[in-house]
């Protein structure tokens, strides 16, 4: 606040106003409330703020772009820029410069300008995050990953920053660097369970490039009947299908799960998810699945259905519309409930610890090599897709695309079929995904602590599940 000193008191278009006394308004309260804010007036700002503490002059400069930012943002813009000459090193005026360029839509210009706020502020933490954000939304992984080292450099001691370079290491299949990273993170949380198990994981990927080296194989058909596992027990096709995440497109493979009693909480488990949507899904990293805003609800047949709206991704809740329960609270309870299964997704995705399956009965060779792809950016993930038998592909063929990716084509599909599941050939195809799996880490899954943490992390889940039957 100002005591004593003279002000002029800002108008616009009077800019020759002589100055006034003012000791109780705060400069940025002599700013109209409404109508646009002239450059000219941000510079008389700014000099009659000569003199104040920099403490003071923040908070005022802060005071008048939160005003300005909606109705005149290249205002607020122009006070920012001089604040950030005159504040080089104040944090919240260098983060509200950058916030305000992604607020109105110029992403290149926030870049260069978080870039500029690490340079100049190399202890500030929340620049450092903020910048590698906003590098994986529209830059290679490794830009963000010289990003996230250049902070860490900075900032030894905060185990966030290790952390984040451990995932971006993970991501570029950079093992002996994540392993290094993680074994940071431990050293300074050395309650960290996760950590050592992800610089474990890293050591045991990083020791099979022999065997990694597995030859492409063309398609494969058996020369015999799939066999039957009518006969067998139910246990061992359970465990089995534990080992398997759904990615989609809808709920066949999480009807086959419970089909032999398998009950795995998972995010797409019974959601529709057609090839756009899983892609966007997985390239923004699931966000906004969790959000009100960006989910709606509405009745579907006889329960309350909800959708993301950006990836149109769609899952019934078998909450039947009542008077004691409000569509808000159902939508509220329902993006807690996925915000909790969007966490436990990215970890086993960004661990390896399932293997992820898509199936669609169109499912073009474009589209597996996309979904591939975007499950590839989180590490070395094995993909299995499945889609239906044509002439080109006969029931029960095989195809080894790469070394982590398998087709497989079935007889039929359970939504075209009166969810008549085709659980002989579901098996057959996990078994021999699964037994690739066990050839590249070189354990079977009895064995994967990460694996097996992961089904123990299932019993003792707080809340219920979303289930969709059809």
């Amino acid at each position: 606040m100002l005591t004593g000193r003279p002000v002029r008191v800002i108008m616009p278009g009077n800019l020759d106003a002589k100055p006034a006394m003012n000791s109780a308004s705060a400069i940025s309260d002599q700013v109209p409330p409404a109508g646009p804010v002239a450059p000219d007036d941000v510079r008389i700002l700014m000099r009659d703020a000569e003199g104040l503490p920099p403490e003071q002059l923040s908070a005022e400069v802060l005071r008048f772009v939160e005003r300005t930012r909606g109705s005149a943002p290249q205002t607020a813009d122009h006070a920012l820029r001089l604040a950030v000459k005159r504040l080089p090193q104040d944090q919240a005026i260098g983060m509200a410069f950058c916030r305000l360029a992604e607020a109105t839509d110029q992403p290149s210009l926030a870049l260069g300008r978080w870039r500029m706020l690490c340079q100049r502020q190399p202890a500030n933490v929340d620049a450092h995050l903020a910048y590698i954000e906003a590098l994986l939304r529209g830059s290679p992984v490794g830009a963000a990953r010289k990003a996230a080292a250049t902070a860490s450099a900075a900032n030894p001691g905060h185990r966030e920053l290790w952390a984040i370079q451990a995932r971006l290491a993970e991501r570029m299949h950079d093992w002996d660097a994540a392993r290094a990273c993680w074994d940071k993170v431990a050293e300074l949380d050395p309650g960290d369970a996760g950590a050592a198990a992800s610089a474990a994981r890293a050591v045991r990927v990083n020791r099979a490039p022999a065997a990694l080296a597995l030859p492409l194989q063309p398609q494969i058909v058996p020369a015999a009947p799939i066999p039957s596992i009518a006969d067998e027990a139910g246990e061992e096709i359970k465990r089995l299908l534990m080992g398997f995440e759904s990615l989609g497109c809808d709920c066949e493979f999480g009807l086959l799960q419970r089909k032999f009693g398998g009950e795995p909480l998972g995010l797409l488990r019974f959601a529709a998810t057609f090839p756009r949507s899983v892609l966007y899904l997985l390239r923004s990293r699931f966000e906004g699945i969790d959000d009100p805003e960006q989910v709606s609800i509405s009745v579907r047949g006889r329960s309350y259905g909800v959708q993301h709206q950006p990836s149109g991704w769609r899952m019934h809740t078998n909450i039947k519309p009542s008077p004691e329960v409000s569509p808000a609270q159902v939508l509220r309870d329902q993006c807690r409930h996925a915000g909790f299964l969007r966490k436990k997704l990215l970890r086993e995705l960004e661990h390896g610890s399932k293997i992820f399956v898509y199936q669609r009965h169109e499912l073009t060779d474009a589209e597996i090599d996309a979904i591939y792809h975007a499950v590839q950016e989180y590490g070395p993930n094995l993909l299995m897709c499945v889609r239906l038998a044509d002439a080109a592909h006969p029931a029960g063929a095989v195809e080894w695309r790469t070394e982590r990716l398998m087709v497989g084509a079935i007889d039929r599909t359970g939504r075209r079929a009166g969810w008549d599941i085709s659980a002989d050939y579901w098996a057959y195809f996990c078994r021999i995904a699964l037994a690739r799996l066990e050839t590249l880490t070189g354990k079977t899954a009895k064995e994967d602590p990460a694996a097996a943490g992961a089904a123990q992390g299932e019993a003792d889940l707080p809340l219920s599940r979303a289930e969709v039957v059809g």
